[in-house]
């Protein structure tokens, strides 16, 4: 990314505020077409988004996680040990403690398993 990045894109421009506000609106009785036109937030994507929270209760935009949050805590403070220690972690070691965590806790994962690390490469 450069130094005078500049969004192109529109997706999620409504935020996720406005978007809670659209989906109370509809709980309240308003149309879905009516909360759209007036708070500004593409009616399919209210669609989407109701169903979602209906589910799960919360909505939530973009890829889920392999780890809850707890675990990426626990990653996030070991590597913040390491260095306070003066033994940083390289991108390639942390990939292979994220995929050796994910084996260990028995977790259904995309990472490969020929180089036993996360992410790509």
């Amino acid at each position: 990314m450069g130094k005078y990045y500049q969004r192109t894109s529109t997706r999620g421009y409504y935020g996720e505020e406005r978007l809670s506000q659209a989906l109370t609106e509809i709980a309240s009785g308003s149309s879905m077409t009516g909360a759209s036109l007036k708070i500004g937030v593409p009616r399919r994507t209210l669609r989407h988004a109701k169903k979602k929270v209906s589910k799960q209760g919360k909505q939530h935009l973009g890829r889920r996680g392999i780890f809850s949050l707890e675990v990426e805590n626990q990653l996030a403070e070991k590597l913040v040990d390491l260095q306070r220690r003066f033994y940083g972690e390289t991108l390639d070691d942390l990939q292979h403690s994220a995929h050796q965590m994910a084996e260990r806790m028995d977790k259904l994962h995309p990472f490969r398993k020929e180089s036993k690390k996360a992410g790509r490469g």
